[in-house]
C-alpha cells in the first residue's frame, strides 16, 4: 500500500476516534452533539491561539496574548485611566461560553502625533451577541462584534489636560469656573503672594474660595516734625486686612483697626490720649491679567471706609479711593511694582471733600528663595485749599516661612513735613 493510503486511513480513524468520544461525552452529559462539537472546536482553537486582535478605531489594533482570565458570554472591555499620550489598557476582554484560557493584555505602540483617539470610555465598547437557552444547541446565531461607538474627535495634544482640549502647549490652565462656592484645586494655585507690608497694592488677587489673612502684628508711628509742632504718638496692635476669593481673578477684602492708641502732646505741655477700635474699610480687587504668570500684571482696587470708630479715632466719614497698582518682573530676582490712584478725603476744614492723588514706585529683590527686601518712595497730595505734599520712603524685608505663611519688618520714613517721622512695623501673611 502507498503512504498516501496509511495517511488517509489515519485521518479517518481520528475522525471516527472524535466522533465515538463526543457520543459517548454527550450521552452522559445530555447534550447536543452539534453543541459539545462547537465547545471542542471553541476549546480547541482558544488552547491553541497565541494571539485574539481587537480592533479599537481604524487602522489601530489592540493585541490581546494569552493570560487567564474569565470568559463569559457577555462581551466587557474595561479601561484604565489613560496617562496623557498614550493609549488606553485594556484589562479584559470576554467572549462566551465560560472557559479559561490563558491571555495577556499588550498594547501596540503608535505615533500618536498622526491619530484622533477619545479618552472617554463610553467611546469603546465590545458588544456581543448573547446566547439564549433556547438556542444553546444551535451556536451558529452567536456573533460578535467590535465596534467603537461614537466617532472620535479629540487630538493628542489635548490629552495633556480633558478638561481643558484646547488649551495651547504651556499655557496657563483655565480656572475661571472656579469661585467662592467652587474653590480652586490646591495643585492650581498660584504662587504664594502678599498685598504687604508695602504701601503699594498688588495687582494679584486671592485664589477663587481661599482666603488670606494679611496683619500688623505691632505697629507704632510718631509725628513730631509738624505745622503746629504737636507730638502725636500711635500705637496699632492687630490691623488685620482679610481677603476672600470671589472668582479667579477677583477677591474681597475687608480691614479693621482692632486697637488704636493715640497720645497727643502739645505746645502748651497738654496731653490728651484715645484708644479703642478704628475704622473699617473694605474693598474690591481685580486683576486684569498676569494672575496665571508674565512678566507683568495689572489690576484695579477699590476701597470705602467706614466710621466705626470709638473715642473720635477717626474723622467720622465715609471715604473712598481707587488704585491701579502695576507690577514688572525685571530679572529673576529683581521686580519693580507701582501705582497711581484716586482718593475722595473729608476736608479738615469743613464737611466738603476733596479729591486725593496717591502714587507709588517700589523695587524688590530677593535674596534668596524665601528672604527679600524691597525699597519704596510713596506720595500723597490732595486738592484741599492749603494742603501739602505727603512723601515717605519705605523699607523692610519679607521671610516666607511656610509655603503659605510669610512674615515681615519693615519702617516708613518721612520725607516731608505733612508725613509721619516715623513708622516701624512688624507683620505676617497666611494663605488658607
Amino acid at each position: 500500500m502507498s503512504i498516501k493510503y496509511f495517511k488517509f486511513m489515519i485521518s479517518i480513524c481520528q475522525i471516527l476516534q472524535k466522533q465515538v468520544m463526543i457520543k459517548i461525552i454527550s450521552k452522559n452529559l445530555r447534550v447536543g452533539s452539534v453543541y459539545l462539537t462547537a465547545i471542542m472546536a471553541l476549546a480547541h482553537s482558544a488552547i491553541t491561539s497565541k494571539v485574539f486582535a481587537v480592533e479599537t478605531a481604524p487602522g489601530l489594533t489592540v493585541a490581546l496574548a494569552d493570560q487567564p482570565t474569565t470568559i463569559s458570554a457577555k462581551g466587557l472591555i474595561s479601561q484604565h485611566n489613560a496617562a496623557p499620550n498614550t493609549l488606553p489598557q485594556l484589562t479584559s476582554v470576554t467572549q462566551p461560553l465560560n472557559l479559561q484560557v490563558q491571555s495577556q493584555v499588550v498594547t501596540e505602540q503608535h505615533n500618536l502625533t498622526q491619530l484622533s483617539y477619545s479618552l472617554k470610555a463610553s467611546d469603546l465598547q465590545f458588544d456581543t451577541t448573547s446566547v439564549s437557552a433556547q438556542d444553546q444547541h444551535n451556536l451558529s446565531y452567536f456573533t460578535g462584534t467590535n465596534k467603537v461607538s461614537e466617532a472620535v474627535t479629540q487630538q493628542p495634544n489635548q490629552l495633556e489636560n480633558p478638561s481643558q482640549p484646547n488649551r495651547p502647549e504651556n499655557s496657563p490652565p483655565d480656572k475661571s469656573q472656579y469661585n467662592l462656592f467652587n474653590p480652586t484645586p490646591r495643585e492650581l494655585l498660584r504662587s504664594f503672594n502678599s498685598g504687604r507690608p508695602s504701601k503699594t497694592d498688588t495687582p494679584f488677587t486671592v485664589d477663587a474660595g481661599h482666603f488670606q489673612l494679611e496683619a500688623d502684628f505691632v505697629t507704632y508711628t510718631r509725628d513730631v516734625n509738624n505745622s503746629d509742632s504737636t507730638d502725636t504718638k500711635t500705637l496699632q496692635i492687630f490691623i488685620p486686612n482679610i481677603r476672600v476669593g470671589l472668582l479667579n481673578n477677583a477677591d474681597f477684602q475687608i480691614q479693621l483697626q482692632t486697637y488704636n492708641n493715640v497720645r497727643a502732646k502739645f505746645q502748651d505741655s497738654t496731653e490728651e490720649e484715645q484708644s479703642g477700635y478704628g475704622d473699617t474699610t473694605v474693598g474690591l480687587r481685580i486683576n486684569f491679567w498676569g494672575n496665571e504668570g508674565g512678566k507683568t500684571a495689572f489690576g484695579m482696587v477699590t476701597s470705602i471706609k467706614f466710621p466705626t470708630n470709638q473715642d473720635n479715632l477717626g474723622n467720622n466719614a465715609i471715604e473712598g479711593g481707587l488704585t491701579f497698582p502695576f507690577a514688572l518682573q525685571l530679572s529673576e530676582r529683581w521686580d519693580l511694582g507701582m501705582q497711581t490712584g484716586f482718593a475722595l478725603n473729608r476736608n479738615n476744614a469743613d464737611s466738603g471733600y476733596n479729591v486725593g492723588f496717591v502714587n507709588s514706585v517700589i523695587v524688590g529683590y530677593s535674596v534668596t528663595e524665601k528672604l527679600g527686601t524691597f525699597f519704596e518712595l510713596f506720595t500723597d497730595i490732595t486738592t484741599e485749599a492749603n494742603s501739602e505734599l505727603v512723601a515717605t520712603f519705605d523699607t523692610g524685608v519679607t521671610y516666607l516661612l511656610a509655603e503659605n505663611l510669610q512674615l515681615d519688618a519693615g519702617v516708613n520714613i518721612g520725607l516731608t513735613q505733612a508725613a509721619d517721622d516715623f513708622n516701624p512695623f512688624v507683620g505676617f501673611t497666611v494663605r488658607f
